[in-house]
């Protein structure tokens, strides 16, 4: 099985991280308060673009890289993100039942993902 750089995978769960967390979402988006993290589209692209992902994705070489049971929560996180409301005002889009789903999916990717290799 193949592995993604160090960087890719700190990237990857700095992202499932920060898409997991409501508590920080509120205070970064809307209070403007914490810890600063890049908004929701950036998170997006950090999540699957900006570490290669999406492009595993479209090869069809997930499975490479990750576990079944790991590949799968990816798929339905990806599903998840297509499903949330971008044009909703940001507390409502933040509130909505599709950011609680694509919660649950990240939190549930970041838990499975394999320890970091020595």
């Amino acid at each position: 099985m193949k592995n993604l750089r160090e960087w890719q995978m700190k990237n990857l769960t700095d992202a499932l991280r920060w898409l997991s967390d409501a508590n920080t979402q509120e205070k970064s988006w809307i209070l403007h308060e914490g810890q600063y993290i890049p908004v929701f589209s950036e998170l997006i692209c950090q999540l699957f673009d900006d570490t290669g992902l999406q492009d595993i994705i479209d090869e069809n070489i997930l499975e490479n890289f990750f576990p079944e049971d790991v590949c799968a929560y990816i798929y339905s996180l990806n599903k998840a993100v297509s499903q949330v409301n971008q044009s909703l005002p940001l507390n409502e889009m933040l509130n909505s039942p599709e950011m609680l789903v694509l919660r649950y999916e990240a939190n549930r990717l970041l838990l499975a993902l394999p320890p970091k290799p020595v």
